[in-house]
């Protein structure tokens, strides 16, 4: 599994989208692009509709025993689903440090989508008009995603949001990584 995280507004999509072009299948029903990613998401509506479960039951504040085993029992049969080689991206993830160790319990190889702070907090504003957000918002989102990515990260491959030869470093680690588990 092949995780592509960052704060959201990072390059996250486009990593997800060069992922999907390399070959890794990073899931079946994804969200349409529109004028902020044209080409699109690249977010797995059903590991959203997971990740949004956790969320809806309270897991992250207060996780209860069958609660708990009810979002398991459908995190395992969706990641069952999957055949290597596969990716996820949701930068909701790093909402929730909890939801996050989920994931990271799987051994996934991550990229590290990342964008310098004020772009990315322009970036959110400017998604105002289509439910974005004030500043303090942004730079809270920032933050927060953040602190738990790098807390949950010990080895992953940096992208810059801006970087000209993201297309080749992904290719690249993708073989070094494939060869490692031939």
């Amino acid at each position: 599994m092949i995780l592509a995280l960052g704060t959201g507004r990072s390059g996250t999509s486009d990593v997800a989208r060069i992922l999907e072009e390399q070959g890794v299948m990073m899931g079946h029903r994804f969200h349409m692009g529109d004028e902020f990613n044209p080409r699109g998401y690249f977010e797995d509506r059903d590991f959203q509709e997971l990740n949004m479960m956790y969320v809806m039951l309270g897991l992250g504040e207060n996780p209860k025993g069958d609660q708990l085993k009810l979002w398991l029992d459908r995190f395992n049969k969706l990641i069952n689903t999957r055949q290597e080689p596969w990716g996820l991206k949701d930068p909701g993830i790093a909402d929730f440090p909890e939801l996050l160790d989920h994931y990271m319990k799987l051994n996934p190889k991550v990229i590290l989508c990342e964008r310098n702070r004020e772009d990315t907090v322009a970036s959110f504003i400017r998604m105002k008009f289509k439910g974005g957000m004030t500043r303090e918002k942004a730079e809270h989102i920032y933050d927060n995603r953040t602190k738990n990515i790098k807390k949950a990260l010990k080895e992953y491959l940096t992208i810059d949001c801006y970087d000209i030869n993201k297309e080749y470093k992904i290719a690249t680690w993708l073989k070094k990584h494939q060869k490692s588990h031939t």
